[in-house]
């Protein structure tokens, strides 16, 4: 069997190599693993063509022919590992410019010891069990219509879940979430309370990885872009107060915000305009020390083991650079404080220190109550804050 692959047949050599010495190869050596078991193809035939076809991906049947010089078939040769699924050679009548390249599907070739004869593999059994990974990331999907065409939304099975929505008016825009989006939207009229809608976008996760209160995140979240919007501004009466969950809840409810806000941004239907810092906040300040504009009040509170300083500015009270927050959040507090605690510790503007937090900028909040509450983690009053004396402008020396 040896001698006939090698050529003693002239299947493959007109004449038999007299510098190969079979007695050095295996017993079984047309067996390797890797080598085609065919009498038109011997191992030297093999990796000749295989060489030329990976060389630039792939090659004519004629230039291929022209490795075997001393074959009497090198076409059916080079056509028998196109039978045997090891190449492919393009569709239409084969002549000498086919082009042949490598077979991707790997799972069509024939095993060199049992496939000589040219028959298909066994098919795959259909026993055992198919698995799927779950997915660990939101994808939102998002969908608009004109406020006149809103019945349109009946038509997406995907809005019959929670999700968040934004209503636009010109230069305004309301944020809201509903646990059923087509009832929100399509059978109720509470947006008409801020004028008449010219559009309504809305926004679910594909993959429902977004539970209810991570939902109502997000409705706050979507607030804020509009806070933050160059151009829009924003419609609800006071910015939804969220809801209250872990770290790493919070960044997958925001992370699904910024795609929905990017995607409505590509589109042109909103967040287009340049950016402004929000009113209800104030740019990073400098340390505590230094020196405030005339006229400006100051506060400090001490309680619950932690120290922080205001300043009321433009009717705002500014918490300040440097001042300490409670850890602990108590029910009384309010969910929107605990809302906007995760929002300042997933931007870095809220830091743990010790056994407290702290502020690494100023921070302006409406009230002197809703201040105090953010501090002390409860639901202290005003009065907590105590005005700090102005030092006296020096009159000057005397002589």
């Amino acid at each position: 069997m040896a001698k006939a692959i090698l050529g003693e047949d002239n299947l493959a050599r007109k004449t038999e190599s007299a510098t190969i010495n079979t007695t050095s190869l295996p017993e079984h050596w047309q067996d390797l693993p890797g080598l085609v078991n065919d009498p038109l193809i011997d191992e030297d035939a093999q990796v000749k063509i295989l060489e030329c076809v990976d060389a630039t991906g792939s090659a004519p049947l004629c230039e291929l022919m022209a490795l075997l010089p001393g074959h009497p078939q090198p076409a059916k040769a080079i056509i028998r590992l196109v039978q045997l699924g090891i190449l492919d050679i393009e569709p239409g009548l084969i002549d000498a410019q086919s082009l042949l390249h490598r077979r991707l599907d790997r799972s069509r070739i024939v095993d060199g010891n049992g496939g000589g004869d040219g028959e298909a593999p066994t098919p795959p059994s259909d026993g055992g069990t198919l698995h799927r990974l779950p997915v660990s990331r939101s994808q939102p999907e998002v969908f608009f219509a004109n406020w006149t065409d809103r019945g349109v939304f009946r038509q997406e099975p995907a809005l019959r879940q929670h999700g968040i929505y934004l209503a636009l008016y010109a230069h305004k825009a309301y944020s809201g979430w509903s646990g059923c989006l087509v009832d929100r939207l399509v059978n109720s009229n509470h947006l008409l309370r801020h004028g008449f809608p010219d559009l309504v976008i809305a926004a679910v996760d594909r993959n429902n990885l977004l539970n209810e209160t991570q939902t109502r995140v997000a409705e706050r979240q979507l607030a804020r872009a509009v806070q933050k919007d160059g151009v829009l501004e924003l419609a609800n009466p006071s910015l939804p107060s969220g809801g209250h969950v872990d770290p790493a809840a919070f960044v997958q409810a925001d992370r699904f915000v910024r795609e929905v806000v990017g995607t409505v941004r590509t589109a042109g239907l909103a967040f287009t305009g340049p950016k402004r810092v929000p009113a209800s906040k104030i740019p990073e300040a400098g340390p505590v020390s230094t020196p405030l504009e005339a006229g400006t009040k100051h506060f400090s509170l001490h309680a619950c083991g932690v120290h922080a300083t205001a300043q009321v500015q433009s009717d705002k009270w500014v918490v300040q650079t440097g001042s300490q927050v409670r850890n602990e959040l108590l029910p009384s507090a309010g969910s929107g404080v605990a809302q906007q605690r995760q929002e300042l510790l997933h931007d870095g503007s809220l830091m743990p220190n010790g056994s407290h937090l702290l502020l690494t900028r100023d921070v302006a909040f409406g009230t002197a109550s809703s201040a105090a509450r953010f501090v002390v983690g409860t639901g202290y009053n005003a009065k907590i804050w105590r005005p700090v004396p102005q030092q006296p402008a020096s009159a000057g020396l005397s002589y």
